[in-house]
């Protein structure tokens, strides 16, 4: 299965957000499914995460 998510607050340090985001699509990774992880950042990017997780960042406003 293939699997989104989608956060809107998502910093560059650790923080529950960001745990819980990770943690699970480790799991869904795991558990053998495609996981996608979109956040938002200063410019467009790909990587792929050790977990296997692919994050995509895409451009937004600074939140301060």
């Amino acid at each position: 299965m293939r699997v989104v998510q989608v956060a809107n607050f998502y910093g560059p340090r650790s923080g529950g957000l960001r745990t819980a985001v990770d943690r699970l699509g480790a799991e869904y990774c795991a558990s053998g499914h495609e996981v996608f992880l979109i956040v938002p950042g200063a410019r467009t990017e790909r990587h792929l995460l050790r977990t296997g997780v692919v994050r995509i960042t895409l451009p937004a406003k600074h939140i301060p």
